[in-house]
């Protein structure tokens, strides 16, 4: 994904905080394994999806309103 490539050069940061919704740019910066990646998510439902299909969102996930 490119923003994800993007990301990898941009100034040697590591971290990432992101609104995850549906994880569509998630699970590519998840991939990377290069970062630093907490998110938050409000919705429950899509909370209950990530979690769903993938256990790498253990402990990434902060439930609540950002």
């Amino acid at each position: 994904m490119d923003i994800v490539e993007a990301m990898s050069g941009f100034g040697g940061f590591n971290t990432v905080l992101e609104l995850a919704g549906m994880g569509v740019l998630t699970k590519y910066l998840l991939e990377q394994g290069k970062f630093d990646h907490p998110c938050s998510e409000i919705d429950r439902e899509s909370v209950a999806y990530l979690k769903k299909f993938s256990n790498r969102w253990e402990g990434k996930i902060v439930e609540g309103d950002f």
